[in-house]
């Protein structure tokens, strides 16, 4: 590797090392403000607008993958 890319290498290295432990700090603080029941709610809401959006297929597929990969195997 040419030196000036180890040198922005190590630089970067050495950034998220600081950066690290107070991004933890910072998630640590915002977890424990969480309204976990709004959050619970609000999330169902998304799942279900999802679910009107793009409804579940009738089958996993695992089906048509299996009749898929049957053709790859060898014939003895």
């Amino acid at each position: 590797m040419e030196k000036a890319n180890m040198s922005g290498l190590r630089g970067w290295v050495t950034a998220w090392r600081a950066a690290g432990p107070l991004l933890d700090e910072v998630k640590r603080r915002e977890a424990g403000q969480v309204d976990l029941a709004a959050t619970i709610m609000e999330l169902t809401q998304a799942f279900r607008a999802a679910l009107k959006a793009c409804p579940p297929a009738a089958t996993s597929g695992l089906v048509e993958q299996q009749r898929w990969l049957a053709g790859w195997r060898c014939k003895t």
